[in-house]
């Protein structure tokens, strides 16, 4: 985890240490096989804040999942890891919900144009 140093210094050099490669892979090879060997068949995401960017990657690359839940929404390190967002959530084919504060993205707000995308790609789901 970040060393909570009470700021957020450092952050983004922290957050390039670990690209969705590397993120995806360790689900999607550990542990969601982990998790059926326990008996597990359905899976859902939920992830807070940065989460939004994995969840988004993992929804693309292993649509099995079958929802996402984003409370708290951050799309900010799309642009760190040098990711173009909204192509990410134009692939995504599993059912989001975002829970987004009052001091979120507006993009990521009802009606809001990453949300409006999320449903043109989506539709009722």
């Amino acid at each position: 985890p970040f060393p909570d140093n009470g700021s957020f210094e450092g952050f983004i050099e922290w957050a390039r240490e670990f690209p969705i490669t590397r993120i995806a892979h360790d689900i999607l090879t550990y542990v969601v096989p982990f998790a059926k060997t326990r008996g597990v068949r359905t899976f859902g995401l939920v992830g807070f804040c940065w989460g939004t960017w994995v969840l988004s990657h993992l929804c693309v690359l292993w649509p099995d999942f079958r929802a996402a839940v984003h409370p708290h929404p951050s799309f900010q390190l799309f642009s760190i890891h040098g990711e173009d967002g909204k192509d990410v959530l134009s692939r995504v084919t599993v059912p989001q919900l975002y829970l987004p504060t009052s001091q979120d993205e507006p993009g990521l707000k009802p009606n809001g144009e990453l949300i409006n995308l999320l449903k043109k790609r989506l539709g009722p789901k």
